[in-house]
């Protein structure tokens, strides 16, 4: 308002003045009254007498005030709202060619308010509002064409609309012509004029363009003056409450980029961000709860957010879901959830949730066991680069299961998941080519790809690669090295690794010979259960090798691999029952262990089976039973057991008396006995050669001969 005098009181004449023409129905006059009114200019701001001005100046098709008084109508400014009426005065206006009253009739048209909804014509009169110049309607013509509101037009037209709103200053199209710029679309790719456009948004304030410009600035890596930008374009959008500018912010305040490390306004701004609805933000909290990362520890939370995040389909969250779920960690365990969000992510092409959706249909958990489908997913996960999934499938055509059998693909498989460096698909791979299956037998080959699984500590592959040094296959046979591979495997508790290891501390290969360290891995192996380590930890206890001597503590490993069928420990727990050593002296139990193992063909039990019968020592003496047994355990070559068919052949007890069958039983015991033990045989068979004819003798000769040949033929390879 003017403050001199002079000027008021001229500010004055021409409102009186202007009043008095309008009184008079001059149609601008009453225009301009109402237009003062409507805004309090010179007069007290009234839109009802800006209304009533308005109305006089449009019953005599002022085009402006037509325009004016339907914007009235329509916000209920001065007269109560009625959108006919909107709608009647704005088209009047429009039809006489009023720019803003076209853009205007355009969108109530687009609307359908206050006028029938026709999509074409509200085009229709943007255009006629565009084509005067109107930037708004400039800018929505480009909308509409750029989101197919209407037949697409060429780029270069959207472009077009674009650049003549943004040069009278439209921030939208500002923004958006920067974005073409920057993608290409209806003009050349140019960075600097994308740059330009979206500055000149952002400085009249668009959060989005701000946003925008933070993230060329922030593209630009390694200048700190560009971080510093990136943060300040971030922080502009982000206090106007962008969503995406506030968890960026974050992102920068983690990392101290263009802003100094800060955790708690990091955490702030991602959590302002993900409170909006940033599915990114959201699923950031979750992991930073999951994981106590700079703020504390929270399963609750961490499925909380990652929950927000997963229902707006955010990948990884509805994965990281599932995968709760599935282990019960920060939720109540829950097969059902866990398949429901494993197929949402594996929908989308997630490579792990389609491997563990598979694996759900193969082990049949929430859904019915199904290997065509466990086989799709797999499948799909391998073709999207899963490691664990093409390990997997390399195993199904490996093994035939779910597919058929094909060495072939197998290792394709495996190799696709090796070259991803995966431990186990290089120790199978490996093998194949130690094999030659479906690749040439390399054993250089084998060897390589084994190292590469060893060396990322996968068990097995140490082990073999230790095999590999034992046997010099594929490299140099090295004991040393056999013996170092086999230390990193059974440390790890691989059960063949700590036999081997054992093995050669007790035979000094490779290792100093030591029998403590070789106890002490078989008492490892022993202790998971493998029953040949149970038996020799039982010798070693029994005679006090690397150990301390322990009856009871032998005898309870020989009980414990007896219980697994182990015929050495059956035998030798039969020999301590049979003596009371560690154990009660018990002549039943020890006939139990000695036939448990005689039955397995230990030839020794089978002779002491026999004597059990013969004597009557723990069952009930049976000359037949003890004579079946005898005879069992002299086949196998046990010469007590010959010495003793040979007596009984010559008293014909449990048999017909043969003294030539017993002279052959006499021979064999004779010449199979140990050095020291050779005097006790050779006289019996003396003895009884002399009772017999040269031609008995001779029979009785070949007989052992032909007993002997067989013998060497059966244990001949």
């Amino acid at each position: 308002m003017p403050s001199d005098p002079t000027e008021q009181i001229a500010d004055s004449d021409k409102l009186k003045h202007l009043r008095t023409r309008a009184e008079q129905g001059d149609a601008n006059a009453q225009f301009a009254l109402g237009v003062q009114y409507a805004g309090g200019r010179e007069v007290r701001q009234d839109d009802e007498e800006a209304a009533v001005w308005y109305h006089k100046a449009a019953t005599q098709g002022h085009a402006g005030a037509q325009n004016d008084l339907g914007r009235m109508y329509f916000y209920g400014r001065g007269v109560t709202h009625d959108d006919a009426q909107a709608g009647a005065w704005t088209l009047k206006a429009a039809e006489q060619g009023d720019a803003d009253a076209q853009f205007h009739i355009g969108v109530m048209r687009d609307r359908g308010q206050g006028v029938a909804d026709d999509v074409a014509q509200a085009i229709a009169w943007y255009r006629r509002a565009a084509d005067q110049g109107h930037a708004e309607a400039q800018y929505v013509i480009a909308r509409a064409h750029d989101k197919g509101h209407e037949a697409p037009e060429e780029d270069a037209q959207v472009a077009a609309w674009y650049r003549q709103a943004a040069d009278q200053g439209h921030v939208g199209a500002q923004h958006a012509l920067g974005q073409m710029y920057f993608t290409g679309r209806g003009v050349s790719r140019d960075d600097n004029q994308a740059l330009a456009w979206t500055l000149k948004a952002a400085e009249q304030g668009c959060a989005e363009a701000q946003y925008v410009l933070g993230r060329m600035y922030d593209m630009r890596e390694g200048d700190p003056d560009e971080d510093t930008a990136a943060a300040e374009w971030y922080r502009q959008a982000a206090d106007q409450g962008h969503a995406e500018a506030q968890f960026a912010l974050g992102q920068m305040y983690f990392s101290g980029r263009g802003v100094p490390a800060d955790d708690t306004q990091a955490v702030a701004w991602t959590l302002k961000a993900a409170e909006q609805g940033c599915a990114e933000a959201q699923y950031t909290l979750g992991g930073l709860y999951d994981k106590g990362h700079r703020v504390p520890e929270d399963g609750a939370l961490a499925a909380e957010w990652y929950r927000k995040a997963a229902e707006q389909g955010h990948v990884e969250a509805q994965f990281r879901l599932g995968l709760a779920y599935d282990r019960g960690e920060s939720v109540e365990q829950d097969d059902e959830e866990a398949v429901a969000w494993y197929r949402k992510a594996a929908e989308q092409g997630h490579a792990e949730a389609e491997n563990r959706l598979g694996r759900m249909y193969l082990g049949g958990r929430a859904v019915s066991s199904n290997a065509a489908q466990a086989m799709r997913w797999t499948r799909k996960a391998a073709e999207d680069g899963e490691a664990e999934a093409q390990f997997r499938l390399g195993l199904a055509y490996d093994s035939g299961q779910g597919v058929a059998q094909e060495d072939g693909e197998a290792a394709a498989w495996y190799r696709k998941a090796a070259e991803q460096g995966h431990a186990e698909a290089e120790n199978r791979l490996g093998r194949m080519y130690l094999d030659g299956r479906a690749v040439s037998g390399d054993a250089a080959q084998a060897v390589r790809w084994t190292r590469k699984a060893a060396e990322l500590g996968e068990a097995e592959a140490q082990f073999r690669l230790g095999l590999a040094y034992d046997s010099g296959q594929g490299v140099a046979k090295d004991d040393g090295e056999a013996a170092a591979w086999y230390r990193r495997a059974a440390e790890q508790g691989h059960l063949e690794a700590q036999l081997r290891l054992a093995l050669a501390y007790a035979e000094g290969e490779g290792v100093a010979q030591d029998d403590e360290e070789a106890a002490a891995w078989y008492r490892k192996a022993a202790e998971q259960g493998d029953a040949p380590a149970q038996y020799i930890l039982g010798v070693m206890l029994e005679h006090g090798q690397g150990v301390a001597r322990h009856s009871a503590e032998a005898a309870a490993w020989y009980r414990r691999a007896a219980e697994q069928e182990h015929a050495d420990a059956q035998f030798s727990l039969g020999l301590m029952c049979d003596r009371g050593q560690g154990v009660a002296q018990d002549d039943a139990e020890a006939a139990v262990w000695f036939r448990k193992a005689a039955e397995q063909g230990h030839a020794e039990a089978q002779f002491y089976v026999g004597l059990a019968y013969d004597r009557g020592c723990g069952v009930e003496r049976d000359d037949e039973e003890a004579m079946a047994w005898y005879r069992k355990a002299a086949e196998r070559g046990i010469v007590r057991a010959q010495s003793v068919l040979g007596a009984r052949y010559t008293h014909g007890r449990g048999v017909v008396t043969d003294l030539v069958e017993a002279l052959k039983w006499m021979s064999l015991a004779a010449s199979r006995a140990a050095a020291d033990e050779h005097t006790r045989y050779a006289p019996r068979r003396d003895a009884l050669a002399r009772r017999l004819t040269p031609p008995q003798v001779q029979e009785a000769q070949k007989r052992a001969q032909e007993w002997a040949e067989a013998l060497e033929r059966r244990d001949t390879p």
